[in-house]
């Protein structure tokens, strides 16, 4: 059950051929640790190798309680579950099952980070990928990340057929998040000097907390709706499509640059927006757009059958602010009521 050679240029290597569990409680390769199963579970409590570890198994679970390699590490199960309690990997970290779930309490790579379950759920509670990218993929099952994902520098691609879950994401550069049907929900997202795409390809509505990027945000959803609590481009615009029957609801929407905005079949209600150019659509007849406070720098323009904003302010150094309201496909406006049209200059 504890393994650990005296040769200090050793490599650890287990095979189970046949039929049977493994069950290590302590591995400690001076080189490569690598662990393979034909037909039955792998369960390692503490493995620890100067070079690489990969554990493969063909039809069973893959069990890490302490996992740590001087370099790549590598889980593969082809038909089971992968469990990590702790693993931390000097490169990359590479976790794969085609018919299995994948739960990770921590996981740590020096290099990039992929995880992929093709038949099953993916859920994670920490995940870090040190300045380095980070892939997430399901291909039918659900995405749940608990508590954070954070991947220094560089740049976020998850991918998902089902729901996906996050509650916390720092990055220093791009972040796509994308799911072909289902809820996307999302706690924080921080992206230092990249863009944030959220999509919910087919059908599913966007449930966001707070979204900070310095570039662009754009948000999209097949057929649902937006709903966020602060959305905010800090040197960039921000974008976002509501498509089928869905309500836009955000509380502060905030873009150094532009602001596009579109709902097929919904309301758009805004408590506090600011943007250079403002662009608001609502394409179906019966519903409306709402605004209590819009700071805008040269330009907006609202298309809907009722159209309701308590205040804008005009918050540019341009001389002038254009305003432009019309109905739905340019057709006549049921109501439209502005309180109140204040300017920094005049």
């Amino acid at each position: 059950r504890s393994i650990s050679p005296t040769n200090s240029g050793a490599d650890i290597e287990i095979a189970n051929t046949f039929i049977g569990d493994i069950d290590l409680a302590y591995a400690n390769a001076a080189r490569d640790l690598i662990i393979s199963a034909v037909n039955g579970n792998i369960g390692l409590i503490t493995g620890i190798s100067g070079g690489k570890i990969a554990i493969t198994n063909i039809d069973g679970n893959i069990a890490i309680d302490a996992a740590k390699s001087g370099k790549d590490m590598v889980l593969t199960a082809d038909k089971g579950d992968i469990s990590i309690v702790d693993a931390v990997a000097g490169n990359e970290m590479s976790v794969n099952t085609i018919t299995g779930n994948i739960d990770i309490t921590d996981a740590t790579s020096g290099g990039n980070m992929t995880i992929k379950a093709n038949t099953g759920n993916i859920t994670i509670a920490r995940g870090t990928a040190t300045d380095c990218n980070l892939v997430i993929k399901t291909e039918t099952g659900n995405l749940s990340v608990t508590d954070h994902l954070d991947i220094g520098r560089d740049s976020m691609i998850i991918v998902n057929e089902g729901a996906l879950t996050l509650g916390s994401i720092s990055l220093g550069k791009d972040l796509v998040l994308n799911t072909a049907v289902g809820d996307i929900t999302v706690g924080e997202i921080f992206s230092e000097s990249g863009n944030v795409t959220v999509n919910a390809e087919k059908s599913g509505n966007l449930i966001l907390g707070d979204i900070v990027a310095d570039q662009q945000i754009d948000l999209t959803t097949g057929f649902g709706g937006v709903e966020a609590d602060h959305l905010e481009s800090v040197d960039g615009s921000v974008n976002f499509i509501a498509g089928g029957a869905g309500d836009v609801n955000v509380h502060e929407l905030l873009a150094r640059k532009d602001v596009t905005g579109l709902a097929e079949n919904g309301d758009i209600m805004l408590a506090r927006l600011g943007g250079r150019n403002v662009v608001l659509v609502v394409n179906h007849d019966g519903n409306d757009v709402n605004i209590k406070n819009a700071g805008i720098g040269e330009a907006m323009s609202v298309s809907a059958e009722n159209i309701g904003i308590d205040n804008i302010d005009h918050q540019s150094s341009s001389d002038y602010l254009e305003l432009s309201f019309s109905g739905v496909k340019q057709a006549a406006m049921n109501d439209i009521s502005i309180d109140n049209i204040s300017s920094d200059v005049g």
